[in-house]
């Protein structure tokens, strides 16, 4: 049996068993049968993807995957796309996610012509709804901060300098008046640019090695990340006062801080007509996926592997 009929199959008998668990077993038992976590993203053309618009009309296939146009995500991309009629006719969509960017996405749909949706989950709030960043429990170095961690210093400059919002403020608020002065007469390219940077490194790290910075009105407007949330209910202190520090910083500054991220897993999940994960994928393969696709449906009629 071809294999895009064996998906054809199995999405059918997800689709009609909807929140039934499929027999195979779970690498994410704790999503397994549960609601999925409500998310919104922007797609390649910058329009609003919302799962609760699509929850109750039709079954999701929601997978997160490294990167753009690379080997192993590109063949699972082009899979999908080769076999999207059959999606489709089952009533099923498909929607990826990856930390890329919308524009990265855009290319990448152009040159392989795929069918569906890629979220620009450039912040990361997405996957860490889904526990799909790699290593986000891992302790991680927050008393230090390197030049290398700025995505954007342009952006951040001109940010503390405009005092766009209450985070951006607060962060020129901690600076002395001479390094005001520096970054006020910033320029890329001028010879005090080096200067500049180590400024803004150095006020980074005073704040985070700091006491908490956390005040509703200085972020304001700011999408934190579950991580950031459950840290904040510990009120904590010590090195995890510091950690949730850098956390805060790189939630109200996404664009212009790296948030480390490792999004180097691929998972998918099957979102039934109810809203519940019916099936977790979990391997670095995407050859895995479709043959543990396969394995299923061949378990929900009552055979063994295909």
């Amino acid at each position: 049996m071809k294999m895009s009929r064996c998906l054809l199959c199995w999405i059918c008998a997800c689709a009609l068993a909807a929140a039934r668990p499929l027999l195979a077993e779970s690498p994410s038992p704790d999503l397994m049968g549960k609601a999925a976590p409500a998310f919104s993203g922007q797609d390649q053309d910058g329009n609003s993807w919302k799962l609760s618009d699509h929850v109750g009309k039709q079954v999701v296939f929601l997978y997160f995957y490294p990167k753009d146009d690379t080997a192993g995500c590109t063949a699972e991309a082009c899979s999908l796309r080769d076999n999207m009629a059959e999606i489709k006719q089952a009533g099923v969509d498909v929607v990826g996610v990856s930390f890329d960017d919308k524009d990265t996405h855009k290319e990448f749909i152009f040159k392989y012509n795929l069918g569906f949706p890629l979220l620009a989950d450039t912040n990361g709030v997405i996957a860490d709804a889904y526990g799909t960043r790699m290593g986000e429990h891992r302790k991680m170095d927050s008393s230090t901060f390197s030049m290398d961690e700025i995505k954007d210093l342009p952006g951040l400059v001109t940010r503390l300098k405009e005092h766009s919002d209450p985070a951006s403020a607060f962060l020129w608020e901690s600076l002395s008046k001479p390094e005001r002065s520096l970054l006020t007469s910033y320029q890329p390219s001028a010879p005090s640019s080096e200067q500049t940077q180590e400024v803004v490194v150095q006020a980074l790290q005073r704040i985070i090695g700091g006491p908490c910075i956390y005040k509703v009105k200085r972020f304001k407007g700011v999408s934190l990340r579950p991580e950031t949330t459950e840290l904040l209910k510990e009120n904590p202190s010590g090195p995890n006062r510091v950690r949730l520090n850098r956390l805060l910083l790189e939630d109200a500054f996404p664009l212009e801080l790296s948030r480390n991220q490792t999004l180097d897993r691929r998972v998918s999940f099957l979102i039934g007509l109810d809203g519940k994960i019916i099936d977790v994928t979990d391997s670095p393969d995407p050859a895995v996926h479709i043959k543990e696709l396969a394995t299923d449906m061949a378990k929900l009629r009552g055979k063994g592997s295909p």
